[in-house]
């Protein structure tokens, strides 16, 4: 072909019968001369040739993409709608005596599982390698988990995530290994649900090779608390006794720079349940920890415990330390001091304790929950002012008697309460719904009987059987004025009385009864002194106009305690129960109030009317659900602006703490008069409430209105058996700094300012 030729292409039809391809190129020159024809472009043949080429090329890759699994030492997930698991190794081969594997855990939703040591519920995982070839034995380890209480119920738990590392060690490191494992494992939401599975892994014979799992188990194996002592974690329990004053244990630890927010955790043979520990003294290397019972009946068991295994675990500058660490329990050593209390064995603090118990029950005549009841006795007395001094002197005397037999009920009651195991407190009776409302219906039947609209009395015949005197009341009579008083006083507290009451949390029987008939005897104190010198009723003005006016201004103060009591009620039941009491309320005065303008029968019908429907109050607050949430949050009304609490979790009170923050902690009720007194008059002061709106400030709310097993072990384990409890915690005081039952502005800035403080 010449260089001036053009080469050209024509498309030529198919020959006849290839059905192959439609056409193929035919190459031409300009003159029209064909050139020779070029090989078709596609040919059926070739195609499967090449097909086939590729396939045997590639084959071999697949075959190594579908090992894959294999080669990076894990199984397939196995999952429900509550966990997912599956096995992962840290090494490809066998290639050492001991591997190290893990249970690969991921929790769904609100589902968790257990450490090794659950507390009071749950079980750990359980594990079964029979079957297994080449396997001499696997130790599953536990990282530190979270502690939560979860309806009351303390446990130690894994949420969202976790590696349980395997410890495998095998027979023969030159074979490989296949492993058949069984896995039971427990998980809880609002319900328990256990999980079944079984696990095939093998890992080939080879030299050492790590897998792409190899950095999440060694973070796994990073979190396990080692059991013996390093230069990294430096703590070490040097002695570990029982505490001299509380149910629990004092331990000794010592180390360089210990995290103030150093938590134990003790496991011993009889499953003994402790409360988050207290870091009591610490020094620059060492510190007090105070470890109490979840439950002081277990004190016996805890006094014949002789070792124990104890995990000291905690967080400095974003490290955490822990270390297990098996001990021998020593008998209480009195010269270590656990707690801020006195100790029960020395004579003098326990005089001093019983002069703080009657000092408590004196001021609380004055308390407002006492004061009306002084003053309906008085009235009383004035209204029959022709009572001869003997009729006086006896009047008050068995209501004095009344009061301390009532407070010898109480020490009683609260002795068979403890004994069985349950929380003890003063005035845990009003977390009672059914309480508050008998007592409603109570007081607002007296405040009636102050207008004139109903007669309170026992029935003649049996009055005049039981009064020793032609003249006054019975003595029964007397005697329920005094146990009322009692009753009334026991949503308060006084100054020297929760000493006194947290002293009896924990003390013996005997001393148990002699603090109560202290206090007891403090509260009838004014009675006993107006039966010993009854000419003092002389001074009070003579029976005139004035007693109706004191009788409407009493019954008025009585109508504001049933107010008072609705109050505490709606924060028990639902809305609709405690608004149906108050109808049933109002629907008693209005029958009351009826029934004086209707004739004999039909004012016999009202007042039975009446008491009908205070039992149908009674029976409806009886089951009457519980919400399920009370005092979420709660704003403070101050001139400055408004306080805003958070929700106590006593959990997060040390890592508040660690980043340098003060929190205040409030523990109070709707029921708790004193705690209303120490609001109003403390924490809203325009000065108090600026100071705890500073950034640095956190304020926790722990509301007791109801039954709270964490907020009662919190109590306990600072020595306290009722409320208000207020303390403060910051940098200077991880451990706290304990307030007065009855704040003031001073006692609040200092410990603020205590706490705040750098050391």
């Amino acid at each position: 072909m010449k260089a001036s030729e053009t080469k050209k292409t024509t498309v030529a039809p198919a020959k006849a019968g290839a059905h192959h391809t439609l056409f193929h190129l035919v190459p031409h020159s300009g003159d029209g001369r064909l050139l020779p024809q070029a090989r078709p472009w596609f040919s059926y043949p070739s195609c499967v040739k090449s097909c086939r080429s590729f396939i045997l090329s590639w084959l071999p890759v697949f075959l190594f993409l579908l090992a894959f699994p294999a080669l990076a030492a894990e199984t397939a997930w196995q999952d429900n709608d509550r966990v997912a698991v599956r096995i992962i190794s840290a090494t490809q081969n066998v290639a050492e005596d001991t591997l190290t594997l893990g249970l690969d855990v991921q929790l769904k939703g609100n589902w968790h599982s257990y450490w090794r040591s659950p507390g009071q519920s749950g079980l750990p995982p359980q594990i079964d390698w029979q079957g297994s070839q080449n396997v001499q034995s696997i130790d599953i380890l536990y990282p530190w988990p979270e502690r939560k209480t979860i309806l009351g119920i303390e446990n130690f738990l894994y949420e969202k995530a976790v590696v349980y590392p395997l410890m495998l060690q095998v027979n023969n490191s030159a074979e490989p290994v296949q492993l058949h494992l069984k896995l039971a494992l427990l998980t809880c939401a609002e319900i328990c649900v256990p999980n079944d599975f079984v696990f095939q892994l093998t890992l080939p014979a080879g030299p050492p090779a790590e897998s792409a799992h190899a950095p999440t188990l060694k973070n796994a194996l990073a979190r396990v608390p080692p059991t013996e002592n390093n230069t990294a974690i430096d703590l070490d329990i040097t002695r570990a006794s029982l505490s001299p004053s509380l149910p629990g244990l004092v331990l000794a630890v010592a180390g360089k720079n210990i995290p103030p927010t150093l938590q134990a955790l003790v496991e011993t043979p009889l499953a003994l349940s402790f409360n988050p520990a207290q870091v009591i003294t610490t020094t620059a290397d060492s510190a007090t920890v105070h470890l109490t019972l979840t439950d002081a009946a277990e004190l016996q068991s805890l006094q014949k415990t002789t070792e124990a295994t104890i995990t000291l675990y905690g967080s400095e500058a974003e490290t955490f330390r822990a270390r297990e660490q098996q001990v021998a329990v020593g008998a209480a050593d009195p010269s270590v001091s656990s707690a801020p209390l006195p100790e029960t064995s020395a004579p003098t603090p326990f005089i001093l304790i019983l002069v703080f118990a009657f000092l408590g029950g004196l001021i609380l005549n004055v308390m407002p929950c006492v004061l009306p009841v002084i003053s309906l006795k008085i009235l009383s007395i004035v209204k029959h002012s022709d009572y001869g001094p003997a009729v006086i002197r006896r009047s008050f005397l068995i209501t004095a008697a009344g009061i301390v037999a009532s407070f010898l009920v109480l020490a009683a009651a609260m002795i068979v309460v403890r004994q069985l195991g349950h929380t003890v407190g003063w005035g845990i009776q009003f977390q009672e719904p059914v309480f508050i409302a008998a007592l409603a219906v109570l007081i607002s039947l007296f405040a009636a009987n102050m207008f004139g609209l109903l007669h309170m009395g026992l029935p003649q015949n049996l009055e005049q059987k039981l009064s020793d005197s032609s003249q006054g009341k019975s003595n029964l009579a007397y005697f329920l004025q005094g146990a009322f008083a009692t009753l009334m006083a026991t949503p308060c507290s006084a100054p020297f009385l929760g000493t006194a009451a947290s002293f009896a949390l924990v003390a013996s029987i005997p001393h148990i009864l002699l603090i109560f008939i202290c206090m007891g005897v403090g509260l009838a104190t004014p009675y006993v002194l107006l039966a010993w010198q009854p000419q003092w009723l002389r001074f009070l003005p003579k029976p005139g106009q004035w007693m109706g006016v004191l009788r409407i201004i009493l019954g008025v103060a009585l109508l504001a305690t049933v107010a008072w009591l609705v109050f505490v009620l709606s924060g028990q039941v639902d809305e609709m129960f405690w608004q149906g009491l108050a109808a049933c309320l109002v629907v008693v005065w209005l029958l009351l109030m009826l029934r004086k303008k209707l004739p004999p029968l039909f004012a016999t019908l009202a007042g039975v009317m009446a008491g009908l429907v205070c039992a149908a109050a009674l029976v409806m607050t009886a089951y009457a659900p519980v919400p399920t949430s009370h005092l979420a949050t709660s704003s403070v009304g101050t001139p400055s602006g408004a306080l805003v609490w958070q929700v106590f979790d006593e959990q997060d009170i040390a890592t508040l703490v660690g980043q340098g923050k003060t929190v205040f902690v409030d523990v109070t009720a709707r029921w708790c008069l004193t705690c209303l007194y120490n609001k109003r008059t403390v924490l809203e002061n325009e000065v108090v409430s600026a100071a705890l709106s500073q950034p640095p400030v956190v304020l926790m709310k722990a509301d007791w209105t109801m039954p709270s097993p964490a907020i009662a072990g919190y109590l306990r384990r600072h020595g306290r058996a009722g409320i208000p409890f207020n303390i403060v915690y910051g940098p200077a005081a991880p451990q706290g700094v304990p307030l007065p039952e009855l704040l003031t502005n001073g006692a609040v800035l200092q410990a603020l300012e205590q706490a705040q403080k750098q050391p």
